[in-house]
C-alpha cells in the first residue's frame, strides 16, 4: 500500500537499470542537497562498479525522455580535497515536480461544499485540512478527490493506484485500530428498483491514507501541505527543539540545541537559516522527508563552506488538524 519514493522512481524509470534507479532514489531522498560522485560511490560502491555509477550519474545529468527533455540532476562543480574540480549534482526542479508535486488545494469559499466521487464500488470523500494556528495563519483548504486520484495515478501508475485504493477500501482497520472504510448504501442516488448495491466509503482517515505518499498519512500531509517543523528532533548535534514565530502571516522558526540556537524560514519542504554557537555562526539547510518524520541537512560556516551533515529524526511532533 505504500507509495514510497522507490515506487515512484520505479514507475518513472520503469525500463531503466537498477543502478540508475538507486542513484535517483538517493538524490530524491536528499532533495535540495548537493552530492558529488564520490558520495554516491561511497553509498553504492559495494553494489556497483565505479564506472557504472559514473555512467548513470552522467545519464541522469543529461536530457531524459521521462522528464520531457529535462535532466533528473542539475549539476555544478566544487573543489575536491585533491584540489581538482569535482562534479556535483542535486535533484532538478523538473524531477522534483514529477516526484513531489502536491495536490492543488482550494479554499472552501472558492468551491462551496466539496463532493465525493465514486470509483467502482469505492467512494472517496474530499479532505479538509485545518492548519495548526501555532505555525500558520492560513485558512482551511480542501483537497478534491478527483485531483487526489489523478495525481496518485501520475506518480505510481494507474494499476498501482487502483490496487492501493482497493487495498485501503478492503482494509477496515489499521494496526492501531483506525477505521479506513465503512459499508455504504447510496439511497440518495439509487433510482432503479431492486437491491441497493453495497459500496465501500473511505473514512476521513482512509482518504488521508490514499492521498499521502507514505503510510504516515497525517504526518505527511502536515509536512507537505503546511510543513510543520515544530517539535523535538534528535539530531547529529543533540536534541533540537523548534518553535514558531509568526511574522506577516509567514512562520519563522527558532530552535535550541545543547551548544547553540538556530533561526530560519521555510521554502516548500526545506528549512533554511543560520546557527549560532557563542562566537561562531553559519548557515544550515534542512530538507524534510519520510512523511515529516526526518530531515537531511548540511551545516556551513560563515562563508557558506560545508562543514558536515546535520540530519535528524522527529521524537516529539505537534500535529495539524484534519477534519
Amino acid at each position: 500500500m505504500s507509495t514510497s519514493i522507490e515506487k515512484r522512481i520505479e514507475h518513472l524509470f520503469s525500463d531503466r537499470g537498477s543502478c540508475l534507479k538507486e542513484i535517483a532514489r538517493i538524490f530524491a531522498e536528499r532533495r535540495g542537497q548537493w552530492l558529488v560522485q564520490e558520495d554516491i560511490i561511497n553509498l553504492l560502491g559495494a553494489d556497483y562498479p565505479n564506472s557504472t555509477i559514473s555512467n548513470n550519474f552522467k545519464m541522469l545529468s543529461s536530457p531524459m525522455k521521462e522528464l520531457n527533455g529535462h535532466s533528473y540532476i542539475e549539476t555544478g562543480t566544487q573543489e575536491s580535497p585533491r584540489g581538482r574540480p569535482a562534479k556535483k549534482g542535486r535533484l532538478s526542479e523538473a524531477a522534483f515536480e514529477v516526484l513531489f508535486k502536491l495536490v492543488a488545494s482550494h479554499t472552501l469559499d472558492d468551491i462551496g461544499a466539496p463532493a465525493s466521487i465514486q470509483i467502482g464500488r469505492v467512494v472517496i470523500p474530499p479532505i479538509v485540512i485545518k492548519p495548526d494556528p501555532k505555525v500558520s495563519a492560513k485558512r482551511p483548504v480542501c483537497l478534491l478527490p478527483n485531483d487526489i486520484v489523478a495525481l496518485r495515478k501520475q506518480k505510481i501508475g494507474e494499476k498501482n493506484a487502483d490496487c492501493m485504493l482497493r487495498d485501503i477500501a478492503n482494509k477496515e482497520y489499521a494496526s492501531d485500530g483506525t477505521i479506513y472504510a465503512e459499508d455504504f448504501y447510496d439511497l440518495k442516488h439509487h433510482a432503479s428498483s431492486g437491491r441497493i448495491p453495497k459500496l465501500r466509503r473511505l473514512t476521513d482517515k482512509g482518504a488521508e491514507e490514499y492521498a499521502s505518499d507514505t503510510n504516515s498519512a497525517i504526518a505527511l500531509l502536515c509536512a507537505y501541505l503546511t510543513p510543520n517543523w515544530v517539535g523535538t528532533w534528535e539530531t547529529d548535534f543533540g536534541k533540537l527543539e523548534i518553535m514558531p514565530e509568526i511574522e506577516n502571516e509567514h512562520p519563522k522558526y527558532i530552535g535550541r540545541y545543547p551548544n547553540g540556537t538556530i533561526e530560519g524560514k521555510t521554502e516548500t519542504d526545506t528549512l533554511i537559516g543560520t546557527w549560532h554557537e557563542e562566537t561562531n555562526s553559519g548557515d544550515f539547510e534542512f530538507t524534510m522527508f519520510g512523511g515529516g518524520q526526518s530531515f537531511w541537512g548540511d551545516r556551513y560556516d560563515g562563508a557558506h563552506r560545508r562543514l558536515r551533515g546535520w540530519s535528524g529524526k522527529m521524537v516529539g511532533h505537534e500535529k495539524c488538524s484534519l477534519k
